[in-house]
C-alpha cells in the first residue's frame, strides 16, 4: 500500500522527431518519486528471479533482459539471412510495429497469465 500523495508520478512531455504540430510525436516520460522508483526495481528483480529461476521466457526473447538486447535479434536475423544467401536459399520475414502495444493490455488477462506462471499472493 502506498500514500495517495506518492503514487502519482509529474509526468513531462518529450518532442520526438518531425513536425512538432502532430501530438503523436510527443513521447509522455513518468517523473517518479524516489520511494517508488525504489519500489518499482525491488518488484522488477523479484520478478526477474523468478521468470529466470522457472525459465519461463523463450531464449529468443531479446528485450528486457539482462545483458541481451534488441540489438543480439537484429543480428542474428542479419546472420540467418547472410547465410540464407550464401547457400543459395530463399529467405522470407515478417515484421510488426508494435509501437503502444502495451496500451493494449487487457488487465484482467495480464493477472489471469502472471498466475498461470506462478505469481501469487501479495506480489500478483
Amino acid at each position: 500500500m502506498f500514500p495517495e500523495r506518492i503514487k502519482y508520478p509529474f509526468i513531462k512531455v518529450i518532442y520526438k522527431k518531425e513536425d512538432k504540430f502532430f501530438t503523436t510525436i510527443y513521447k509522455p516520460i513518468s517523473v517518479l518519486t524516489t520511494f517508488i522508483r525504489f519500489s518499482k526495481k525491488l518488484i522488477y528483480s523479484r520478478l526477474y528471479k523468478h521468470v529466470c529461476t522457472n525459465n519461463i521466457l523463450a531464449n529468443k526473447q531479446y528485450g528486457f533482459r539482462i545483458k541481451s538486447c534488441t540489438d543480439s535479434a537484429a543480428y542474428i536475423v542479419d546472420d540467418e539471412i547472410l547465410e540464407a544467401m550464401n547457400n543459395r536459399l530463399s529467405q522470407g520475414g515478417i515484421f510488426c510495429d508494435v509501437e503502444k502495444v502495451f496500451d493494449c493490455v487487457d488487465n484482467g488477462i495480464l493477472v489471469d497469465k502472471l498466475e498461470v506462471y506462478g505469481i501469487s499472493g501479495k506480489f500478483l
